[in-house]
């Protein structure tokens, strides 16, 4: 090879920058041991990129390209680099192919540029094999389709090699120019090494601050102070983070449901929806109006009636106190009642997502609504028994919210009697019958008269229902009595009579109880779980068959998986935007474990400044991001969600300070407070840029003979 380099140096003065690239190759090529390292190093994106395409988990998916990206750099790539870069300027040095060539009027610049140039092709062809590769192979074995997160994860990928291993090229040529192979060999084996493990001691402070509680200070100074750990605070403005910047699973249901549960405005102030409030039965009966009906549109307001038959397991108050006193257990009834509105079925979801009606947003949080649906369903098989205190929150029983209209003040005004057609307000509320009652008493209509008239203070001495009027389950006549001192005439007031639909019946003579909520969800825990009536609140229970025809009849009849669903989605939330609400409304104390807590997080600060694996890796990490379809709450857990489950021990992510304003309340868009790891990344690479020019320089210089 030698002699056939003297050769063309003796007949060739100039030498084009091609040809001398061409010669670079072909000298490359006869190194045999760097050719098969090239082809190991192909091999291995070959054998990951297969099992990645076999691959069903997201989840794993992602960490296992984040392994892959890891060793094919910091192992592969700078073994290449360091090999190929010895190759030309220290092997090719001592056997005098340099000096050779630039014996020939060869400008030592041109020479430099070629080697470059050849070294730079090479390292670029691995990192674009690995490219293609990865997607090439994921787009043929999913039937030609193109997967977003793959071909996203992959381009950035790409980006950062090229930036990364170029700088590297760049770094390592500078170093063995200016101090000679043997320091950078050293210098480089500690890089190499430090890459694996230099993540660890941020990782370290990282645990230590997110170990503390931070206080929050009430509003009301008297009120039990709110703690949150730093790891939940994180975690909740995370969430915030992935809802936000659509990186979730359910993206659409998630932003719908969190929108409503954090919008705290003055217009619209939802602190019904914090934590210690959410299961207050008027809270409740809020976000199934506003959010679940309202805005979702997944309530059924039909009337459904039902009716279940066996022996009394459990008695209530009513049984018991009755004045026949013939309620006893294994008696024979009937228990009888309506729900006045339900969530709708499945059917009915997919109906509303396939009608041309319902607008591409709903469509998008419905169509994400059924698929969690079938998911969490397919989790907890068992959903009925094992989620059965969820069964009570969202059952209404027919008749027990009743309409009221808008109430005025009644003022008597100057005369001795106030004449009853002047009442300001005429409509009533819905009035509740008894069993088997068919129309409102003078009793009921006079209690709602003074509901829906302030001040008024009727009673049954003043009034009497109009006879010479036909009364009807919507309207009578209600007139003054002769003998009454402050009212006279008469007035037409209207009204909703509710039908009692919900009564336990014993066969044997008839004889009935009001069944209330708190019967129906004792009689539905006992068939489904087995639990017992809480002793200090009476319910009614029932015996199943041994045909367990009841837990049947509930499973066929009063399977709402949507209720079950809607709830369990709010558990999952309102933990997170509880904590978001107290952190962005109210200030923390500045307490020792906030001072820690800023001291420790100013250190992994520095580190993460000062580390330039760090600088460099974070970039990556930030940009790739994670499998977004796997983000998502535990679902053996009540409210458990780790949006940072994916994430590799060794390597760095953005971290971000809790950002506060003037009252050291916490800004809500603090997440986005963070340095972008870009501009560190193109400070190394402009930095190697002017280091490549240096040993460029030098390499004019040096005595290569």
């Amino acid at each position: 090879m030698e002699e056939k380099l003297k050769k063309i140096s003796s007949n060739v003065k100039n030498i084009s920058l091609l040809s001398l690239i061409r010669f670079s190759f072909k000298i490359l090529f006869f190194e045999k041991t760097f050719l098969i390292f090239i082809f190991i190093a192909n091999l291995f994106s070959i054998l990951v990129a297969v099992i990645f395409s076999f691959m069903k988990s997201g989840e794993m998916m992602n960490e296992v390209y984040d392994f892959y990206v890891i060793i094919f750099i910091n192992v592969f790539m700078f073994l290449i680099i360091i090999r190929i870069i010895n190759f030309y300027f220290v092997r090719k040095k001592d056997d005098k192919t340099i000096f050779i060539a630039l014996s020939n009027h060869i400008s030592r610049s041109k020479f430099f540029i070629a080697e470059y140039l050849t070294m730079f092709i090479t390292i670029v062809f691995s990192v674009i094999f690995s490219y293609i590769i990865f997607n090439a192979l994921y787009f043929f074995m999913h039937g030609f389709k193109v997967s977003e997160y793959v071909f996203h994860k992959t381009t950035y990928f790409l980006i950062f090699a090229l930036i990364i291993v170029i700088a590297l090229l760049n770094f390592i040529i500078f170093l063995i120019l200016i101090l000679g192979s043997q320091p950078t060999l050293i210098i480089s084996t500690i890089l190499m090494s430090l890459s694996f493990v230099a993540n660890i001691p941020a990782k370290l402070v990282q645990s230590k601050y997110e170990a503390l509680n931070l206080t929050i200070n009430e509003k009301d100074s008297s009120a039990i102070k709110t703690v949150i750990s730093v790891k939940d605070i994180y975690e909740s403005f995370n969430l915030q983070n992935s809802i936000n910047t659509g990186k979730i699973k359910y993206k659409y249901l998630a932003k719908a449901l969190n929108n409503y549960l954090t919008d705290f405005s003055s217009e619209n102030p939802n602190d019904y929806n914090l934590k210690p409030n959410k299961d207050l039965a008027s809270n409740l009966k809020n976000r199934y109006n506003n959010f679940w009906d309202q805005q979702l549109n997944v309530i059924d307001k039909t009337k459904k009636d039902y009716k279940m038959s066996g022996k009394l397991s459990y008695l209530n108050s009513d049984m018991i106190s009755s004045k026949t006193g013939n309620w006893k257990i294994t008696d024979q009834v009937d228990v009888n009642f309506s729900l006045g509105s339900t969530f709708k079925t499945t059917q009915q979801l997919q109906e509303m997502i396939a009608s041309e009606e319902t607008s591409i947003e709903q469509k998008n949080i419905l169509n994400d609504l059924l698929n969690f649906n079938q998911e969490i369903w397919t989790k907890i098989p068992n959903m009925l028994s094992d989620k059965s205190s969820l069964f009570k929150t969202y059952i209404w029983l027919y008749g027990e919210e009743l309409n009221s209209p808008k109430v005025e003040k009644f003022v008597k005004g100057e005369d001795d009697k106030f004449d009853l057609n002047n009442l300001p307000q005429k409509n009533l509320s819905d009035i509740k019958l008894e069993i088997n009652q068919d129309l409102p008493n003078l009793k009921q209509i006079i209690n709602s008269l003074n509901k829906a008239n302030t001040g008024l203070n009727i009673t049954e001495n003043d009034v009497e229902i109009d006879n010479q009027q036909t009364q009807t389950k919507t309207n009578c006549s209600i007139k003054a009595k002769s003998e009454s001192e402050n009212f006279k005439g008469s007035v037409n007031v209207s009204y909703n009579s509710i039908e009692q639909t919900n009564y336990v019946l014993k066969q044997e003579n008839k004889e009935s109880v009001v069944l209330a909520k708190s019967d129906l969800i004792s009689i539905y825990n006992i068939l489904m779980t087995g639990s017992r009536p809480d002793a200090t609140n009476p319910s009614v229970g029932l015996f199943d068959d041994d045909t367990n025809s009841l837990k049947e009849y509930i499973n066929t009849n009063m399977n709402f998986p949507l209720m079950f669903t809607a709830r369990i989605l709010e558990e999952y939330f309102i933990p997170y935007t509880t904590n978001y609400y107290y952190l962005t409304t109210l200030n923390l104390r500045e307490d020792s474990n906030y001072v820690q807590f800023k001291k420790n997080l100013k250190i992994a600060e520095a580190i993460s400044y000062l580390n330039p694996f760090y600088a460099t890796w974070s970039y990556f990490t930030q940009y790739t991001g994670f499998y977004n379809d796997n983000i998502w709450f535990e679902y053996s857990n009540d409210s458990l969600i780790n949006t940072r489950k994916q994430e590799n021990i060794f390597l760095p992510y953005v971290i971000y300070n809790l950002k506060s304003d003037d009252s050291n309340v916490i800004i809500k868009d603090t997440y986005n407070k963070y340095f972008d790891p870009l501009y560190s990344l193109l400070i190394i690479f402009s930095s190697t840029i002017v280091l490549i020019f240096i040993a460029m320089n030098r390499f004019r210089k040096i005595d290569i003979s």
